[in-house]
């Protein structure tokens, strides 16, 4: 996903699958810490991005956080 992802200003790179939005944070030793967050965290332009590019529909970024729908990203690194 990091290969994927968008890099705000921050520096901070943001990411989605199954309609679910990660931000991602350089830990300070060349390696990053992901996790998933709410979309309204989303910086604006990249959420819109996002929705342009198909990645995800509108309507799941204004749903609320809900973190049943992220079991699958915190269980496992196969998808």
């Amino acid at each position: 996903m990091l290969a994927e992802s968008v890099t705000a200003e921050d520096g901070r790179r943001y990411a989605t699958r199954r309609g679910i939005a990660f931000v991602a944070v350089p830990s300070g030793d060349g390696t990053w810490h992901g996790y998933p967050l709410p979309w309204k965290n989303v910086p604006r332009n990249i959420r819109n991005g996002f929705v342009e590019e198909g990645r995800v529909r509108r309507r799941q970024t204004r749903q609320t956080a809900s973190h049943t729908g992220v079991r699958w990203a915190l269980a496992t690194d196969d998808d």
